[in-house]
């Protein structure tokens, strides 16, 4: 019931059906909890997991300045996405700041999905990847007058 609360509260599965989601919850496999300084990511791994952070806060990390945080991530943050996509290494570190709770989702787990649920979270990730994409090349251009939707 809290993980249904959960879900149902985060703006990545608002085009879900309430079907969808109780499939995402017929295992309690897609949530994990890390503790602080715990790593969810490790740079160089081959890891295929999609990260929803439901609850708390993690840091962005790279092996040559790990006390230099790149960003914090919040609440609803997705990551992980490009490894997901492109199946290739992860470029970054992200390590639990205090207890996070995740929304996890591994490619052997998204293969087992039905195909519209397939379909609409690849959508999602492209919506969200497009967003961050528009969003550095306006802070690189100084152009900050576009409006862009939340991730």
């Amino acid at each position: 019931m809290l993980f249904l609360k959960l879900i149902e509260n985060l703006s990545f599965f608002a085009d879900f059906s309430t079907e969808e989601k109780q499939k995402l919850l017929e295992t309690d496999s897609y949530f994990a909890t890390y503790q602080d300084g715990e790593y969810l990511i490790r740079e160089g791994d081959e890891d295929r997991s999609l990260f929803i952070l439901m609850d708390g806060q993690v840091q962005v990390t790279m092996n040559d300045r790990p006390n230099a945080p790149l960003a914090t991530l919040q609440r609803e943050s997705v990551f992980g996405e490009i490894a997901f996509l492109t199946r290739g290494k992860r470029s970054a570190n992200v390590i639990a700041h205090g207890v996070a709770k995740v929304f996890k989702l591994d490619g052997d787990l998204f293969q087992r999905l039905p195909p519209e649920m397939q379909t609409k979270i690849q959508s999602r990730l492209i919506h969200l990847l497009v967003n961050r994409l528009e969003k550095h090349n306006h802070q690189l251009t100084g152009h900050n007058h576009i409006a862009l939707t939340p991730e």
